[in-house]
């Protein structure tokens, strides 16, 4: 570039002096690798830098050459790929690819199903342990359902009565004496006396248990009787135990003892042409019941008292009471 210039000068000069300039030999050759080093000088005199996009007042300047700690990474070049040979390959890899593409459809959509089964079951437990509004009625939990459950079983409970009496648990008596003439006590064992005991508690049901006494009790005929009374007395009743098959005829206390239950002749006189009455006990219409007067005022009362619509259930039928009166002004109105 510096050698052009030079000789560019030179003609302007012998121009402006009217001197005809000696010639000069320029060669094709010499002109091209003048442009080429000018070229070049001008391409190294360039600034290596990049305008910021968004500052242009801003360059990155790409020093990489200069600096000393500044390392290429250098990528990793992938294996090139193999091409199958022949079809039967190229079927085979298919079948395989979508055998595997099955495969992994399935497993997902396995694991979805248990992803939502979880999730119902999730659902499912968290709506059962949500409490609801109002309580649910239990009445196995109930005091009197409880205690009758106890009596009935022959475990010890403590009564409704306004004594709150302790009932003691049933146990196995002790049997007859030696004075019995039908020598009970050598008949049975204590071992059977339990069994039989343990088996008439065990059915935790009145009707039931009444059943088992008519079942093991019969009536005594006589051989005869006089005629020339008009009433007669009652029969007698002969009682026995099934062990191992067989009837054993036992006294009325050592039946009593056994069983430790004393309301036999209450049981027997439930049998009506041999079938067992039903338990009426509770089941009467001599209830304490209110006026119906009484009753209708109390319920015009209740619909006299001032409500007010919900504000937050807006979709209810509920009416609630205004905050400007409490439960003790309303009874104080009410009496």
């Amino acid at each position: 570039m510096n050698r052009g210039r030079f000789l560019v000068n030179m003609v302007e000069e012998q121009d402006k002096e009217n001197v005809t300039p000696s010639p000069i030999n320029f060669t094709p050759q010499i002109l091209e690798d003048d442009l080429k080093m000018s070229s070049s000088d001008e391409l190294s005199s360039k600034k290596k830098y990049y305008i910021s996009p968004i500052r242009s007042d801003e360059s990155d300047i790409d020093d990489s050459n200069e600096d000393p700690n500044f390392l290429l990474l250098k990528k990793n070049k992938l294996p090139p790929k193999v091409v199958p040979p022949s079809s039967s390959s190229s079927s085979s890899s298919s079948s395989s690819s979508s055998s595997s593409s099955s495969n992994d459809s399935s497993s997902s959509d396995n694991e979805g199903e248990q992803a939502d089964s979880r999730n119902a079951n999730v659902s499912d437990n968290t709506t059962q342990n949500q409490k609801s509004r109002k309580r649910v009625r239990k009445p196995a939990k109930w005091k009197s359902t409880v205690a009758k459950q106890l009596r009935n079983s022959g475990k010890a409970y403590q009564s409704l009565s306004k004594f709150k009496k302790l009932v003691r648990e049933r146990k196995l008596g002790p049997p007859c004496g030696e004075k019995c003439r039908l020598k009970c006590h050598e008949k049975m064992d204590e071992l059977s006396r339990q069994q039989v005991f343990d088996a008439f508690w065990g059915l935790s049901n009145l009707e039931r248990q009444r059943e088992f006494i008519v079942r093991h009790s019969q009536k005594i005929k006589p051989k005869y009787r006089y005629s020339s009374t008009q009433n007669f007395r009652a029969l007698n009743t002969a009682f026995h135990f099934d062990v191992n098959g067989s009837k054993i005829r036992v006294c009325k206390p050592f039946f009593k003892s056994t069983l430790d239950y004393k309301a036999i002749k209450t049981a027997l006189s439930k049998k009506t042409e041999g079938v067992i009455q039903a338990d009426f006990r509770g089941k009467h219409d001599h209830h304490p019941t209110i006026d119906p007067q009484i009753r209708q005022s109390v319920i015009d009362f209740i619909n006299s008292i001032p409500r007010i619509e919900s504000h937050y259930l807006r979709e209810t039928t509920r009416e609630f009471i205004s905050s400007d009166k409490s439960l003790a002004d309303i009874y104080r109105d009410y009496k």
